[in-house]
Order: C-alpha cells, then structure tokens, then sequence
C-alpha cells in the first residue's frame, strides 16, 4: 500500500556524476569520459529492461523488516532506533530460481495502548526507506 514507482527519478537517483565530454578534454580525459557515458548507457538500459518486465510493486522489494514498537527505542541522540522484530526477504536459490517473499505480518501486543509500527524496505537495487504507521490498541 502507499508504493508508487517514479521511474525517471529512480533513474536519476542510480546515474553517477559524470564528466561532460568537451573539446577541451585532454585525449585521456576524453577517453576515460566517452568511456563513462557508455557505461551509464549500458547501465541504463539493463534497468530499462527490468522496470519494463517488472509489473508489480511488490518485484521491487528484496528485503524488509518491522519494528513493531519504533517509538519505544530511542537512541543516546534522541532519535527512535530501528529494531527488527519481524523480516521477510528474497533468498536467491541459483540463476533464475528466487523463493518469493512473504508480504504480510501479523503482531498481537501484550498491552492495550499506542505504539508506532516503522517498516524498512529496501529495493533490489540496493535503496532503503522507512515508513511508519501509529496504531492504538484497544483492550
């Protein structure tokens, strides 16, 4: 829920910084440019390729973890510290063989109360994110 997939921005956010070819590059520069670009290039299209075979959200995942209680870790900087209760990820078997991840959790709370539920999701392409969800539990 609440995953949307900016494809331009993802594709912003794996190009590195590359140098600009000019006439003014030495010869080396140049080389080593011209050389760069061509791998972005390559690069870009295996990710095209991906995100065009990819038509769920959920093939986006590798890896994700609760912490069913984030608000109640906080860190010597004041800050909540993730802490994994729960996890799911993709376990890779051999070329083309992928055990699937499970996509849904279940915690029951000791305690009535609010708690603050924080997921952490990382993409297979190595991107990482955290959201949180606060919830109140009745008696």
């Amino acid at each position: 829920e609440r995953c949307e997939v900016d494809v331009q921005s993802f594709l912003l956010s794996q190009q590195p910084a590359l140098k600009p070819v000019t006439d003014s590059l030495a010869p080396a520069q140049r080389k080593k440019a011209v050389a760069e670009q061509a791998r972005w290039q390559a690069r870009r299209a295996v990710l095209l390729e991906w995100l065009e075979r990819a038509n769920t959200w959920q093939q986006f995942v590798d890896f994700w973890a609760i912490d069913w209680d984030y608000a109640d870790h906080i860190g010597p900087d004041g800050r909540p510290v993730f802490d994994t209760d729960w996890q799911s990820f993709r376990i890779r078997r051999g070329k083309g063989r992928v055990d699937p991840l499970v996509l849904t959790a279940e915690c029951r709370y000791a305690q009535p109360g609010r708690y603050q539920i924080a997921a952490r999701v990382t993409d297979v392409f190595g991107n990482d994110g955290i959201s949180l969800v606060d919830v109140e539990v009745g008696q």
